[in-house]
């Protein structure tokens, strides 16, 4: 927009409202570049308004369903804090069981380290006479497949059961 003040810009607006248009007064809005720019942004808004008004989708919401909308949203919101409030012990004893079943699962596989090494050895036996190549890395790699076997199987198992 012009930095320029007019003194007839308001006369110019006016008469582009209402349609009265002077000779002189359409000269002047053609020829002041304040007046012009003016008259330009009166067009765009008018326009604008005319096509607002005209289309019928833009219609206000009555207010008493916004307020429901609105209470429906904060009772649903509360119900879900509630709920998080109401089963937080639950989780949290289920993950202090889940640590303490960790825990006392890696103290009877350590405390019976005798027992699966002495089986291990026989399995190790076993595949050396079914399968010699297996046994080449020895016994650690031997447990560590049956280990991370037997971990596959316990994640599956969980994994379904968590589904379910």
């Amino acid at each position: 927009m012009s930095d320029l003040l007019c003194q007839r810009t308001d006369e110019v607006l006016a008469a582009a409202r209402t349609g009265s248009w002077s000779d002189a007064l359409r000269k002047h809005a053609a020829r002041c570049p304040a007046c012009g720019d003016a008259l330009l942004v009166e067009t765009l808004l008018a326009e604008e308004g005319r096509t607002a008004l005209s289309e019928a989708e833009i219609r206000m919401p009555d207010a008493g369903v916004v307020w429901r909308r609105v209470r429906l949203a904060e009772r649903r919101d509360d119900r879900r804090r509630e709920v998080e409030r109401a089963t937080l012990p639950i989780a949290v004893v289920q993950r202090i069981a889940w640590a303490c079943g960790a825990a006392g699962g890696a103290f009877a596989v350590w405390h019976s380290l005798p027992v699966l090494s002495r089986w291990f050895d026989g399995l190790g036996r076993f595949l050396e006479w079914r399968a010699p190549h297996i046994t080449d890395h020895g016994e650690a790699g031997l447990l560590a497949v049956a280990v991370l076997v037997l971990f596959g199987v316990l994640f599956g198992v969980y994994s379904e059961w968590a589904e379910g």
